[in-house]
């Protein structure tokens, strides 16, 4: 895909060319009759290239490639979908050697994912969902493909939910944890930076009002304890309204 910004306004410097082509292999296959397993390999290449000289420092190549793998299991009590993947992107700007302001980097993270439904009896069922993300953030030099890390992030996401199915509605109350941790790098050596912590209970309902009318709320509360920061509380309310005509 090309996309072209030019406009009309002499005052606008902001005019310029995007490039993105993305390539997508997917390989999957049905194991037994219970589990499926599959492999991604996805390629995009961007390329970003400013029109006047005032913005071209600006101009950038990123370059991003990922490999997941994975599978989903079902059976009559366990419903388990859970996949695994490394990713690496790789920004680097045209003209970074003639300015002290843009330094290419690379972003590299490691993402797993898990989400497993047990059913108990036939009304009531075990949720639970959770995500680890581990990432590393550093200078890069594409000339020589070597890479400096500078920031390191874990992030850890938990959120058991026991949901009750009543006749057409659903309602589910559970635990949910967040958990970021940050480093960074002193002489190749990694120290940890910060710590945030947000643990409380979630509850969710889901209320179909007629045919063609379903609500949803979400709700939690969070106890947060931050490096250097008093601990809070807090609470958040999301709600959702789908009119299906």
């Amino acid at each position: 895909s090309k996309l072209i910004y030019d406009t009309q306004s002499e005052s606008n410097d902001d005019d310029r060319d995007e490039l993105l082509s993305i390539i997508r292999l997917r390989y999957s296959r049905l194991l037994t009759s219970y589990f499926t397993g599959f492999l991604n390999l996805e390629g995009t290449l961007g390329h970003t290239v400013y029109l006047f000289a005032s913005r071209s420092s600006n101009n950038n190549e990123n370059r991003i490639i990922r490999l997941r793998t994975g599978g989903e299991y079902l059976g009559s009590v366990v419903k388990s979908f859970n996949s695994f993947e490394v990713s690496a992107n790789y920004t680097v700007y045209d003209f970074e050697d003639v300015t002290t302001n843009y330094q290419s980097y690379s972003f590299r993270q490691f993402t797993a994912i898990d989400s497993t439904t047990i059913q108990i009896t036939n009304d009531v069922s075990l949720f639970t969902y959770g995500y680890l993300k581990l990432s590393e953030i550093g200078d890069f030099n594409w000339d020589n493909f070597t890479a400096r890390p500078t920031r390191f992030l874990e992030e850890l996401y938990i959120e058991p939910r026991f949901i009750l199915n009543y006749e057409r509605s659903i309602f589910s109350v559970g635990l949910r944890l967040f958990l970021l941790n940050t480093f960074a790098y002193q002489e190749n050596i990694k120290k940890l930076s910060s710590e945030y912590l947000s643990l409380g209970p979630v509850a969710v309902i889901d209320i179909f009002a007629w045919n063609k009318l379903n609500i949803v709320l979400r709700g939690y509360y969070e106890f947060i304890t931050n490096t250097n920061i008093p601990d809070k509380q807090q609470a958040s309310l999301f709600m959702q309204v789908n009119w299906n005509f």
